[in-house]
């Protein structure tokens, strides 16, 4: 298994921004994240590293971690969240305005606030906030050769970090990365090749997503949500869905975001409780696929055979296209894409955005398929009437 430990080496490599002013500074001798209003005033901090290695698109982040060494008591209560750039090869920080908080960052993040982070004397912390989940979020849509950590400050409290940065001492920050690349499709194989394929949990499997670790799947009777694993199969954890008929699902890096097709409600849901955050209307009667862009929500109307664009704060439709069959029911997006399943022709379709071009379509492995998700390489795909999940080559 590939390892990666890389440090701070340049001026350029290390950075803070004011978030009043967007003025950055690349030659501090120390670095202060704050969520101050005052004093210090709110500071944004980005460390690039370059990897020396290419992480393969798809590959499976097994462990990340960034580590900042912390000298004083005096400024050690850190109180802010930790984001990747969202780009295959981020480039070192400028003195440019506004250059750290333009950035586009991942939608998920990991929180750092911990008091006295200092209390075991002066030296590197930060080992233990996992940053799998946003790190992988980047290797799902892209191979990376660069990384730009991105510590935003929180909200709430009046707290800083002091660290050390590169242009005044050599305890700088470090990255630490384990991955697994991902295995190869099977060779001379043409689109949608399975690659393998286990049993859903129950009978009347719908909608399907990933979430840079695990695959979910909404059923119908029962009605629950399912945590799976995508190696064995194997469920991890389920829960209640909300409504009396479950379909599409999507995740947006941190949420769940799921459609009833007899409530007709599309609900953000947190994976870890199943406990509903809001709700808005579906914008049709006929409710089924979902899919996040990392920014809106898609959503199949098979009533109306319509795929729309939604604002997921409002639940808005920005726009709509026409599906490419009479009887669509799976959505999901690979970056770039949208796929779209059709159990009335068994084809999957690949999607312009923006147009709703169809680009290219093959056979779906069964005779209904429902539920789709991209993980980053492949695609995955239920199908209802063998109750089976498959992974299928794009």
């Amino acid at each position: 298994m590939p390892i990666i430990d890389k440090q701070v080496v340049l001026s350029a490599d290390d950075a803070r921004e004011r978030e009043s002013s967007g003025v950055v500074s690349l030659v501090d001798a120390t670095l202060v994240i704050s969520s101050s209003t005052f004093n210090f005033g709110r500071w944004w901090v980005g460390f690039w590293f370059d990897l020396g290695v290419e992480i393969p698109l798809g590959s499976n982040i097994i462990a990340a971690y960034i580590e900042l060494f912390v000298p004083w008591t005096a400024n050690d209560d850190a109180n802010f969240y930790i984001h990747f750039q969202k780009a295959a090869a981020p480039v070192t920080f400028t003195v440019g305005a506004g250059d750290i908080t333009s950035r586009p960052r991942t939608t998920l993040s990991v929180p750092w606030i911990e008091d006295s982070v200092r209390a075991g004397g002066a030296g590197y912390y930060g080992s233990a906030k996992s940053l799998i989940l946003p790190l992988q979020e980047v290797v799902n849509v892209h191979a990376i050769s660069k990384v730009a950590v991105i510590l935003r400050p929180n909200d709430d409290q009046v707290k800083s970090l002091q660290v050390y940065a590169i242009d005044g001492y050599a305890d700088s920050a470090k990255l630490h990365i384990e991955y697994e690349p991902p295995a190869a499709p099977p060779a001379g194989n043409s689109p949608g090749t399975i690659i393998k394929s286990f049993d859903t949990p129950e009978a009347n499997p719908q909608g399907l997503t990933f979430d840079g670790r695990c695959l979910w799947l909404a059923n119908n009777s029962p009605d629950r949500i399912y945590q799976i694993n995508p190696v064995t199969g194997t469920v991890i954890r389920s829960f209640a869905a909300p409504g009396a008929v479950p379909a599409g699902l999507a995740f947006d890096g941190r949420c769940l975001w799921h459609v009833d097709q007899n409530e007709a409600l599309i609900y953000q849901i947190d994976p870890e409780t199943g406990t509903v955050i809001k709700s808005f209307a579906a914008p049709g009667a006929g409710s089924y696929g979902l899919a996040f862009d990392g920014r809106c929500l898609w959503h199949v109307d098979q009533d109306e055979a319509l795929i729309y664009q939604i604002d997921p704060k409002t639940g808005t439709v920005i726009r709509s296209f026409a599906s490419p069959g009479d009887f669509p029911w799976g959505l999901t997006f690979d970056g770039r894409t949208l796929y779209c399943t059709d159990y009335g022709t068994n084809r999957i379709y690949q999607l312009d955005p923006a147009t709703g071009t169809v680009i290219r379509s093959f056979a779906s492995p069964d005779t209904l398929p429902y539920g789709l998700t991209w993980d980053g390489r492949c695609l995955w795909v239920v199908d209802a009437s063998e109750d089976e999940i498959y992974q299928i080559v794009v």
